[in-house]
């Protein structure tokens, strides 16, 4: 039995809809330390290794279950931010740099700290990844049976009163569409017009005008009977040479 009052990881085990829950819990505990931090005499490497080891790891695990409000992720970045600069008779000191540059890799110039916002959709992706590729986990089949039991994790729809969980990583399939990328394998799953499979552009769709193969046809119509390699005579029937991508692909 879970009482309303239990904790688990440092987050209240009962949360509902209620983002505030959340938002508190996290943003306490990062003042505290960041305010315990203040007396100590440190310099900038000092204080990157705190802000790095401690007040961007605190909220990790809430950042990979729920997708926290953007102006809450500011305020957390305003609350290391100011850390960073110090303070002088009680007041800020100037931010020289802006926040976004100390993000940016070590090689570029920045700090590499932690962008609270896309950390918070990249974790959440990470959840959704899981989704696609791990369909077995307890996880996987609850939010399955209860929100896409009839296709798959990119296809699910929103539902009707989704949980705060859910809506986080439902969201996350935003993320999963930049990078992800279908394995053609023997082609057989893989819609020419409809799937992302082409590499090196942005969409990763196949840009050609349509030639001969009709709307639903799959990647195996344009290998040979054997399934083993590519019908090139097909393949040049169908794309036009504009579609350069599509013959890196064949090559």
């Amino acid at each position: 039995m879970v009482e309303n009052q239990d904790k688990y990881l440092g987050l209240p085990t009962m949360v509902s809809h209620s983002k505030k829950v959340i938002s508190s819990v996290v943003r306490d505990k990062i003042s505290k330390k960041l305010q315990g931090w203040r007396g100590m005499l440190l310099f900038k490497a000092g204080r990157e290794v705190l802000i790095k080891a401690v007040a961007q790891s605190i909220p990790t695990y809430a950042m990979s279950v729920f997708k926290l409000p953007v102006n809450f992720c500011d305020e957390l970045r305003s609350l290391v931010s100011s850390f960073w600069w110090g303070s002088e008779g009680g007041k800020r000191k100037i931010p020289w740099i802006a926040w976004r540059k100390l993000c940016e890799p070590k090689c570029k110039g920045g700090l590499a700290f932690r962008d609270f916002m896309s950390f918070n959709k990249a974790l959440l992706g990470k959840q959704g990844w899981r989704l696609l590729t791990n369909g077995e986990s307890l996880m996987s089949r609850i939010l399955k049976g209860k929100y896409f039991h009839d296709r798959s994790f990119l296809e699910a729809n929103l539902g009707t009163n989704p949980s705060y969980t859910w809506r986080g990583i439902w969201e996350s399939k935003e993320v999963l569409h930049l990078g992800i990328r279908r394995r053609i394998r023997n082609g057989e799953s893989t819609q020419v017009w409809h799937d992302t499979w082409i590499p090196g552009t942005q969409s990763r769709k196949v840009i050609s005008p349509r030639g001969n193969l009709d709307s639903e046809s799959t990647v195996r119509d344009l290998m040979n009977n054997d399934g083993e390699r590519w019908d090139e005579h097909k393949i040049r029937e169908t794309f036009v040479p504009l579609s350069k991508s599509v013959y890196s692909v064949f090559a």
